[in-house]
């Protein structure tokens, strides 16, 4: 997670913000204590996770490995009381030892003797023979026999309730260490609100072990992890797939409305021309395009209004976060010298060391990792002390609102797109015939909006990990503001130095406590702005590219009504020899694509476990590519 040597802390730390799902390992038996595993998260990373709406369910888990390695004995005694375990373990327990106390009981030895003395009588009667004797050696084998049989027996009930047991300390320190991190959990989530209680999350726990699986799969199981589901790695499977369920589902309504427009390109190129009986004179042409760009011009302006609009609440939202960020500012700098001096203890309020408050000033408030301590890093609480007030309501307006506002502004693109095809349908000025051709084809304006809505998804969503890389980078504005204080420092040295560094850190932070917030949210807000106006051009850009291709069905279609039908005749005998071979393949192509696209709109669910993306990427032998030179 974190590295003492910079550069690769700094890798460490670019790559982390790139995940999109978050899993902690510890072992199951320090899972609850464990200091290490409880800190690979410093109070920084929570906030960037608890801004962007990271830390859910779905993507954040712990893993509690080597969960096998229990001795439950061991554990009944010196942890918990067997009544404590489950309802039913003391009478486990208790039929545990009186199996062992019957096994105990049972004597190899004195059914032999019983047999020898038995044998020695029949030989010593007068009339005891040959058949006597054979009889004595039948019931001494069946004797033995049965003590066999009956030790087995006792043996298999032991190893059975020994099992039963250990999987009843199993869940009982399962479910200890989930409760135990739900605890830790909230307890950390709280101190990021300011007081304010978060909401509710449960915290995926899994305990897992890796060697009982591994035996599972070279079909040898013990008998305690039988299957899959026992040792933990299926829930952790399916966790893992669904944590990346949406995006892959994202990903592939993407390529579905690529493909639909690909399929009403082709349609258009091989069919529309063909498919046209009633045709106009070509005078008409001039008439029907002025009309056709005059509708498209009041389309436009709809659209560009809306683009507006869009991005006014855009900006309103993260101005309103910036009025607020400017309030807080002004009560946290006042503050801001008793968070320096809290420097000289570490995150449980312990005091620290003075080699490690010298060793902190030389890494400039980065990670230290003193013996036996859990990690220091000042940058990550200066950074968590000036985010956690404002942490909630940044949460909600970049993953309520703002998302909110986007879901508005498809549902009004989707309206605005009926409105142009309506006005088109009910042009007195256009002739019948168009209108006829083009309510037909209206699913291809549909399916433009599509793939425009899904690229302006995507733009959306690279605004969104900017305002997040925005959030992240301005520790490192914070640390630039600290810096003068911590080289000052770091050039003490000689008797009572420590006391001198800490005299130094917190004179420095009585000098720039009035500075050093607001020129940090003025730094976030001018890079927001910044933010704003790349996805407006990006937005721009591709609203002009849908125009340009609603604007094109639209003249196209028109033209194909004006023209005569030798126009349509092939411009080659190359092309006409491709337009048949697609012609002839177009049903089944279609037929497969209907498939594909059933499975994913009506059954998303299905997507689960299964990546539609492998389902459509088709081979060269299900025909789905045409191999051609080109003209």
């Amino acid at each position: 997670m974190m590295d003492s040597l910079e550069s690769r802390s700094n890798v460490t730390k670019e790559y982390f913000h790139k995940l999109q799902s978050w899993v902690i390992v510890t072992p199951s038996d320090r899972a609850a204590d464990n200091k290490t595993a409880m800190s690979l998260l410093q109070p920084d990373q929570m906030v960037n996770m608890e801004a962007d709406g990271n830390l859910t369910k779905d993507k954040f888990c712990i893993v509690t490995s080597k969960n096998d390695l229990l001795d439950w004995e061991a554990y009944v005694e010196a942890e918990v009381s067997p009544e404590h375990i489950s309802e039913t373990f003391p009478k486990l327990f208790d039929d545990l030892l009186d199996a062992e106390e019957r096994l105990e009981t049972l004597s190899e030895d004195s059914v032999v003797d019983d047999e020898d003395e038995h044998e020695q009588e029949i030989l010593s009667t007068p009339t005891s023979g040959k058949r006597a004797l054979m009889q004595a050696q039948s019931n001494q084998v069946e004797a033995r026999r049965r003590f066999l049989s009956k030790r087995k027996e006792l043996e298999m009930e032991i190893q059975d309730l020994k099992t039963q047991c250990y999987r009843a300390c199993l869940d009982h320190r399962n479910n200890a260490n989930r409760v135990s991190l739900q605890e830790q959990f909230n307890k950390a989530r709280s101190a990021l609100h300011a007081g304010q209680p978060p909401s509710s999350t449960e915290l995926s726990v899994f305990p897992v072990t890796s060697k009982s699986h591994l035996r599972l799969v070279k079909g040898r199981p013990t008998a305690a992890f039988p299957d899959a589901h026992t040792t933990g790695i299926q829930a952790l499977n399916d966790w893992i797939i669904q944590s990346s369920f949406q995006t892959r589902l994202d990903k592939t309504q993407v390529l579905l409305s690529q493909i639909q427009v690909l399929f009403d390109e082709v349609n258009s190129w091989i069919l529309d021309g063909c498919q046209i009986s009633a045709k106009l004179a070509g005078t008409k042409l001039p008439s029907l395009e002025l009309v056709i760009k005059d509708i498209g011009c009041h389309y436009k302006k709809t659209m560009t209004s809306r683009d507006e609009r869009f991005h006014e609440n855009i900006i309103s939202v993260h101005s309103g976060l910036m009025v607020e960020r400017a309030k807080i500012d002004g009560k946290i700098s006042q503050e801001f010298v008793r968070h320096v001096e809290n420097y000289r203890k570490d995150n449980a309020g312990i005091a620290i060391h003075p080699l490690s408050y010298a060793a902190c000033v030389r890494r400039t408030g980065g990670r230290h990792i003193p013996r036996k301590h859990e990690p220091i890093e000042w940058l990550s609480r200066l950074f968590t002390f000036y985010w956690s007030p404002i942490v909630g309501k940044w949460h909600a307006a970049t993953q309520k609102t703002l998302p909110s506002h986007l879901n508005q502004f498809k549902t009004a693109q989707e309206n605005d797109l009926n409105w142009y095809i309506q006005q088109v349908l009910h042009k007195d000025s256009l002739p019948g015939v168009y209108k006829d051709m083009f309510r037909e084809r209206s699913d291809r304006l549909h399916n433009l909006l599509t793939e425009h809505l899904d690229k302006i998804t995507l733009a959306y969503n690279r605004y969104s990990d900017r305002v997040s890389e925005i959030k992240r980078d301005s520790q490192d504005t914070l640390k630039t503001q600290m810096l003068p204080t911590f080289y000052q420092a770091q050039y003490l040295h000689g008797p009572g130095s420590c006391r001198m560094k800490m005299s130094t850190i917190e004179e420095g932070a009585e000098q720039i406590k009035a500075s050093i917030f607001s020129s940090t949210t003025s730094d976030i807000e001018k890079k927001l702005k910044d933010a704003q106006q790349e996805f407006y051009r990006d937005h721009c850009r591709l609203t002009r590219m849908f125009l340009e291709s609603v604007l094109k069905v639209a003249l196209t279609l028109a033209r194909q009504i004006c023209q005569s039908p030798s126009q349509f005749d092939p411009a080659s005998g190359r092309r006409e020899a491709l337009k048949n071979i697609m012609t002839a393949r177009l049903p089944s192509w279609q037929r497969r694509w209907t498939q594909l696209k059933a499975g994913a709109t009506s059954g998303s669910r299905q997507l689960q476990g299964i990546d539609m993306l492998d389902q459509i990427t088709v081979k060269a032998e299900d025909e789905f590519f045409i191999k051609t030179e080109p003209e």
